[in-house]
Order: C-alpha cells, then structure tokens, then sequence
C-alpha cells in the first residue's frame, strides 16, 4: 500500500520536524527519503506520522571500502572476499588471500608474524624470518613469498591450509575470526 504525503507537510517536516544535520536529501534504499550529509543519513521522513525521525546510527550500515586485488593475482582461481571491520578485499586465489591478508593482520596487529612463525607443522611452517626457515627440505623460491613485514610465507598451499593458517594468524592477532575477520567464496 502506497503512503501519500501533503506536499506542504513534508515540505514542513523538513524544515522543523527534526535537526536537520547537513544540507542533502536523497532516497536511500533502506530507509527511504533522508536528510543529512550524504552520504550519512541522520533523518528519515515517516510518511505515516508525517514528519521527520532521527536515525539511530545501529541503523546506518557503514560503507566499506572495496578493493580488488584480482589486477595483481599471477592467476586468478578460486576467488574470495576477506571482510574487516572497515574494508572488503577481493583476492583471485587462496595463496593472494594468504598474502595480502597476512600483510593486513600484520598492520592490524604488529607482532603477530613472530608468534606464527614459531608454529610449525609437520613439514614447513606458515611463516618465517627467512626461506630456508619455512620448509624442513629444500624447496624451490617460486614456493615461498617475501611479505611487507620482511617474513616468507609458504606459498605451495591447498586452499584449505591456506584459510587455516590465515586463521590462526587472526586468532594469534586476538581478532575474531567471522566477526571482525570474515573470509568467503565468491561465486562467479
């Protein structure tokens, strides 16, 4: 059912029914005609009641940068997004994912490369202060990656490993892995 407004109320509504923060109005899809700052909503007109009410701010969804790193992948496979508390990053493969989110948790984080690089599976470690470090027989350089911090990560990964190290760097980090860390498939 469609609600019809008096154009000479709602030309009221917004000049005294709520603080008009900012000089723009717009349509926004989840709350419908707004005042404020664009892109930051802090009014919506109520088309029922006929005035303005004040947005609480649970109610305006934050904007989040997007980035594709895809221009930068060697090749691009299986893709993923990995969602932080600010960011979305798109990556074309799991072994991109580890690297670049590596380097996020790093700045997020300083120190959480060391404590990873003294975790060692097996045959290799996730990470360490120097190629020859990361693996228990020698390995090729192709399968290792010199991050922003100045560690070499392993880059000869199956996807699963990939995410399970980037996750135990996020749990090292003290950051939560699906609440303020959220890695996913993307389909294509």
């Amino acid at each position: 059912m469609a609600l019809i407004s008096k154009s000479d109320s709602l030309a009221i509504g917004f000049a005294y029914g709520a603080p008009l923060v900012g000089s723009h109005v717009w349509l926004d899809p989840d709350h419908g005609l707004v005042t404020g700052t664009y892109p930051v909503a802090h009014s919506r007109f109520d088309f029922g009641d006929e005035k303005l009410v004040e947005i609480r701010p649970a109610e305006v969804a934050l904007q989040k940068k997007r980035t594709s790193h895809l221009a930068k992948a060697r090749r691009i496979g299986k893709c993923y997004e990995l969602e932080t508390d600010t960011d979305i990053h798109v990556f074309g493969s799991a072994t991109q994912l580890l690297v670049e989110g590596l380097n996020l948790i790093e700045n997020m984080a300083p120190g959480t490369l060391e404590k990873l690089s003294l975790r060692k599976g097996r045959s290799k470690r996730p990470v360490a202060r120097t190629r020859e470090e990361l693996y228990d027989v020698p390995h090729p350089a192709s399968h290792s990656k010199l991050l922003d911090s100045g560690f070499f990560v392993a880059t000869n990964n199956k996807d699963s490993e990939a995410r399970g190290y980037l996750r135990k760097a996020v749990e090292i980090a003290g950051l939560g892995w699906g609440k303020n860390f959220t890695v996913r498939p993307v389909q294509k």
